[in-house]
């Protein structure tokens, strides 16, 4: 009785009920207490005038949501003076809820989603806290969940560092309701409730069933995100607290220096970097690296020369002390919070600054092609994706050295059955005569017969897929190379012109046969030149080849020949330096790479 007199005096009516639609405002015939202000900003609010009440009878509403609230309210501002008893109030504000609820029902909706979105955007954020943050629960334990009916009854948090929204049921046995799973920032419960969907006519045994199941689904779906959203907060007030522990004895040890100093006594910073470091669970739980970095060592390396200067100058030893002392905090807090990009950062560039060499299990899960200038993740791509290759490059661009690296991870490869490799200036794969996987061929009839051979594989493959009624070989594949192609072309020509055009034709075809089927069969071929010319490499070949990879060329005619286009692209050819290239893989993207280098090839011709 006390408190609905107090309400009323307070300006709130005794029919704030906001009945059984879950968007149904809440309704306040006069201001005060915990109606809303007409001036005040709303996520979202609108003024109207009640249909059927006209002239002296006009009756204006306000209507808003309340911030971090799932329920609006409404407030008579204008008329009403000529109603006075309680059952006509009722009525008013009745129809007034129900024409809210119609008009503004979707825009309510719009602005709950907004402030929840917002919420998740704030608890990005830590905020300072001083009480100690309990550690997040440990891995398969369980805890609790609470569970709302209607949000609107609970106070909602400014910031939370987990939300999901779900639907129930998925099986269309009724209307979904929508729920909400959300983590208060710095909290150890979460909470699940309806967001919306509810009919508002669910009896209070329905809705315990609904809301129970619909905890149950938040636990099994979000059990794991939530953890982690507790173990990030929980890691994040840690690492503050051992940063004001580290930052509180580097400024103690550095008075003790500047003090021993003055008074001519030899001193210095102890090792901190060394004596003090984060638990590691809480640079695991931040995803964070190891601690500390090279740099952390050196600028604690610099504060102590800074500190030991001030013999030299005993006037400022105090002053400076402090100075450097409190910039070995800052750059160490610094980079403590960055430690990981940090040392990704330095990676990438320690990496492409010199030569990169082949690791040791290249091959095994794919071929490596080389890094990306513009990040560190090397290209790597499945054996059976490559297809067939020209390689364009002048001497000295890095194009054999490539080559080398294909072979290399080509014969370790569990998915390469044979690589032919064709050299006819007869010096770049010798190297590879006693690989059980290679077979090395450097004079023009013993060139045919091994294409022969090849021709003969594919015609056996094809036998073997028409039986099993398939279109692609799916087993091992078999390598081609041809390093200086051209000369493979002049050959062909040679034998035309000496009377040899059995053995020009039989190269020809072979040639042909094998980059225009040979891929389905799982043949690969990979033709290497220095100037990608008419004469150098038959046209058919090129038109067949889907990979294409750039090293540096004289001419744009040249480059035109081995991409096919030389408009957009991420640097001109004819500026790249030894061991980087453009790929272009078929599919319209060009990147530049750097090669990767086997460890055991000689490198003393230059790179």
């Amino acid at each position: 009785m006390f408190k609905a007199l107090h309400d009323l005096l307070a300006g709130i009516s005794p029919m704030t009920d906001a009945g059984k639609h879950p968007l149904l405002p809440h309704s306040y015939w006069s201001e005060g207490g915990d109606a809303p202000h007409p001036w005040g900003t709303y996520p979202f609010s609108a003024r109207f005038k009640l249909p059927g009440y006209t002239g002296y009878n006009t009756l204006e509403f306000f209507y808003c949501l309340p911030a971090f609230k799932t329920r609006g309210a409404l407030l008579l501002t204008g008329g009403g003076g000529l109603i006075t008893n309680q059952t006509s109030m009722k009525r008013v504000l009745s129809e007034a809820q129900q024409y809210a609820l119609r008009h503004y029902q979707h825009q309510t909706r719009a602005a709950i989603l907004s402030w929840q979105r917002q919420a998740m955007e704030a608890g990005k954020s830590l905020p300072t806290r001083t009480d100690p943050v309990p550690p997040p629960p440990a891995v398969g334990a369980d805890f609790p969940i609470a569970a709302i009916w209607d949000q609107d009854t609970q106070p909602q948090p400014e910031a939370v560092s987990f939300q999901a929204w779900f639907n129930w049921p998925e099986n269309g046995s009724r209307e979904p309701i929508e729920f909400r799973c959300y983590l208060p920032l710095g909290g150890t419960m979460p909470v699940v409730g309806v967001n919306d969907g509810s009919t508002g006519y669910e009896s209070e045994q329905e809705r315990i069933e609904i809301i129970t199941t619909a905890r149950k689904l938040a636990w099994a779906r979000f059990n794991k995100p939530i953890r982690d959203a507790m173990a990030r907060y929980w890691a994040a007030h840690e690492l503050e607290r051992f940063s004001a522990s580290f930052r509180d004895a580097v400024e103690a040890d550095s008075r003790r220096v500047v003090t021993e100093i003055a008074a001519g006594r030899q001193a210095q910073l102890a090792d901190w970097l060394a004596r003090m470091k984060p638990a590691p669970e809480v640079l695991s739980a931040l995803g964070a690296g190891c601690w500390p970095t090279e740099l952390q060592r050196q600028q604690l390396e610099r504060a102590k020369d800074q500190a030991q200067k001030a013999v030299a100058e005993a006037n400022k030893a105090v002053e400076r002390a402090e100075a450097d002392a409190q910039l070995a905090l800052a750059m160490a807090k610094r980079d403590i919070e960055f430690a990981q990009e940090q040392a990704n950062n330095e990676a990438r560039k320690q990496r492409r600054s010199g030569v990169i060499y082949l690791d040791d299990t290249a091959g095994a899960h794919g071929i490596t092609f080389g890094t990306p200038i513009e990040d560190c993740d090397d290209v790597v791509i499945p054996v059976d994706k490559i297809q067939h290759m020209l390689v364009g490059g002048v001497p000295g661009s890095g194009k054999t050295v490539f080559l080398h690296s294909l072979i290399v991870q080509l014969l370790r490869s569990p998915d390469v059955d044979q690589v032919v490799l064709i050299d006819m200036k007869r010096i770049e794969f010798a190297l590879y005569d006693d690989h059980p996987k290679a077979r090395v061929y450097t004079e023009i009839e013993s060139v045919a017969a091994a294409l022969d051979g090849i021709i003969e594989l594919l015609e056996a493959r094809k036998a073997q897929l028409a039986t099993q009624r398939r279109r692609m070989w799916s087993g091992p594949r078999v390598f081609v190379v041809i390093d200086e192609h051209a000369m493979i072309n002049a050959h062909i020509a040679e034998a035309k012109a000496t009377g040899q055009k059995a053995l020009a034709v039989r190269l020809a075809n072979s040639l042909r046969q094998i980059v225009l089927t040979a891929r389905s069969l799982g043949v690969v071929l990979i033709c290497a030149l220095q100037k990608p010319t008419s004469d150098a490499i038959d046209s058919n070949l090129k038109a067949n080849m889907g990979f294409r990879c750039c090293f540096r060329l004289k001419t744009r005619q040249a480059i035109d020949a081995v991409l096919d286009y030389t408009d957009d692209l991420p640097i001109d050819p004819r500026n790249l330096r030894t061991g980087r290239f453009l790929l272009d893989d078929g599919r319209g993207d060009c990147i530049r790479l750097q090669s990767h280098v086997p460890p055991d090839l000689d490198l003393s011709s230059g790179w």
